[in-house]
């Protein structure tokens, strides 16, 4: 596959075809414009599937990060700079169809993702003093804020939510990770042995292991427990944010 410039959010449509964020990229001397590309797997083709349409005067796609889709084939995107969640609709031939905004006011939303019950859950950074929170969203676009605090979340980041509805979320201030049962319980604090500045998570429900892109050794881990140290699984290439899961196989 061909190099995507300025990569961040990763996630696979229920046909296997792998979305890609890029964040703020001039193309032949223009300004810099932010867009979504799409990668078939069956074909091995790339194009860039959504472009920010409203540059330089304004922005939809901003700086672009977490990516996820609802159960009904609709994308949402976490606009880190601009503080929302987009909503893009995907036709049935799969181009984009209509976007709306389906959240605002968030400080620095960086990962979204669905529990089984169909609510959106996003990490909000915060303003990098202990400020961060977790959102949840109904489908309407309501929402509220599902966690927050210094004691919980310094910067938080990353995002995965396993089939109990656990949520599991990366502190990339602190370099911690805490997962959570669905009623808001701690249920524990991942060891830090094999954990530096992680940013994307990502729950396989078929081998129950939780993967940790590591920003700051450029390694990713999996973790069985909040008791486990972490088993090395792959080097990446330079500073991995986000993970996606194709089909629960191999991330």
């Amino acid at each position: 596959m061909a190099n995507v410039p300025n990569t961040t959010g990763l996630a696979f449509d229920a046909s296997g075809n792998l979305y890609i964020c890029s964040s703020g990229v001039s193309i032949d001397s223009g300004p810099p414009v932010s867009s979504i590309w799409k990668y078939s797997t069956s074909d091995g083709t790339l194009t860039q599937w959504f472009i920010d349409p409203l540059p330089p005067m304004a922005s939809v796609l901003g700086n672009p990060h977490g990516l996820a889709f609802d159960a009904a084939g609709n994308l949402y995107v976490a606009i880190a700079n601009l503080g929302t969640v987009e909503k893009i609709q995907v036709k049935a031939n799969g181009d984009p169809g209509l976007y709306s905004t389906f959240a605002s006011g968030l400080v620095l939303p960086f990962a979204v993702a669905f529990d089984s019950r169909g609510y959106l859950f996003v990490t909000d950074g915060g303003g990098g003093d202990g400020t961060g929170s977790v959102w949840r969203y109904k489908s309407n676009g309501l929402g509220q804020v599902w966690l927050q605090g210094a004691d919980k979340f310094n910067v938080a980041y990353g995002i995965a939510i396993d089939p109990l509805d656990n949520v599991y979320v990366s502190n990339q201030g602190d370099s911690t990770i805490r997962k959570f049962a669905r009623n808001k319980t701690l249920l524990g604090s991942f060891p830090t042995t094999n954990i530096s500045v992680p940013l994307g998570l990502l729950f396989d429900p078929t081998s129950n292991l939780l993967y940790v892109a590591n920003k700051g050794t450029d390694k990713i881990y999996t973790f069985s427990s909040v008791t486990d140290p972490g088993t090395f699984f792959a080097v990446t290439l330079k500073h991995p944010h986000f993970l996606a899961l194709l089909n629960s196989a191999t991330p």
